[in-house]
């Protein structure tokens, strides 16, 4: 059995997430105060990407911005070996931009992970 360095696992989606989305931005990215700003979306996961963890070290903040599907749900097998998507979603008064990954969705049964680059109150 392989142990998951979920921490790390979820640095790296969140990089592909952000990478996703800059580069379909940037005519609209710029930085204010050191954070990176996507449209009106304050990229706060940027913090998170850059971050050298220590090898033992854990950080349960990463689940502010990263997570996925339920592991019951099941999806049918895609046409692409992986997919990438975004949307705005909104939770109250709050907005959120987030990316959607699927990793070798072309296998059946790969779980969708949800990466919130950034958010807007209002």
């Amino acid at each position: 059995m392989v142990d998951l360095d979920t921490l790390r696992f979820c640095q790296y989606l969140a990089k592909i997430a952000y990478s996703y989305i800059a580069a379909l931005s940037p005519p609209n990215l710029f930085v204010r105060d050191g954070t990176p700003v996507i449209g009106q979306y304050e990229a706060k996961i940027v913090r998170f990407i850059k971050r050298k963890y220590k090898p033992s070290e854990d950080d349960l903040s990463i689940l502010d911005y990263v997570g996925g599907e339920s592991a019951s749900m099941r999806y049918e097998p895609s046409q692409y070996l992986h997919d990438i998507g975004h949307a705005v979603l909104t939770v109250g008064k709050r907005s959120l931009l987030a990316v959607f990954i699927r990793l070798f969705g072309n296998i059946g049964g790969s779980p969708i992970y949800i990466c919130v680059i950034g958010h807007r109150d209002g």
